[in-house]
């Protein structure tokens, strides 16, 4: 059945997303803790933002934060929006020491029948974009950035 969905569905679904990635990220922190000298802490936790650091005591110099945000007033100029998304996001920040932060951002989109969030390009001009269509779910999305945030402190292996 076609539904028109609301702002309030749309936020409720942005809210829900973005609890819901906040965990699994706590999950996973948690789990590493039963690797030997790579532990991870939650720096901050609220409703609209959520940072954890990681750290590789393995390896020299081998630390990286992770932010998720879905703040309105956050970076997101950093962030290209797609023309037909709602203005909804999730925004996600790695940094690195002495590196470039990793920028990437989710917007919530629809169709007629349900709502889904699509990957943003980082850049300056929409006109420059590359359009992702693909639709992700959030445990999509959660195993997206938490193999990245693990291989910026230099472990690789599949979730």
């Amino acid at each position: 059945m076609k539904k028109d969905f609301d702002s309030i569905q749309k936020i409720e679904f942005q809210e829900k997303s973005f609890k819901d990635l906040s965990d699994i990220i706590r999950q996973n922190i948690d789990e590493l803790q039963a690797i030997e000298n790579v532990n991870g802490k939650i720096l901050k936790s609220s409703a609209q933002e959520f940072e954890a650091i990681l750290v590789n005591r393995n390896q020299i110099k081998s630390e990286s934060t992770l932010n998720l945000n879905i703040l309105k007033e956050s970076n997101s100029s950093r962030f290209i929006n797609r023309i037909d998304t709602s203005g909804y996001s999730i925004n996600i920040t790695i940094k690195e020491e002495n590196r470039t932060d990793e920028n990437i951002s989710f917007s919530l989109a629809n169709d007629d029948y349900e709502l889904y969030w699509l990957k943003n390009s980082p850049g300056y001009s929409i006109a420059y974009s590359q359009t992702e269509t693909e639709k992700f779910t959030i445990k999509q999305i959660s195993e997206e950035i938490w193999e990245d945030w693990l291989n910026k402190v230099g472990i690789n292996f599949n979730i």
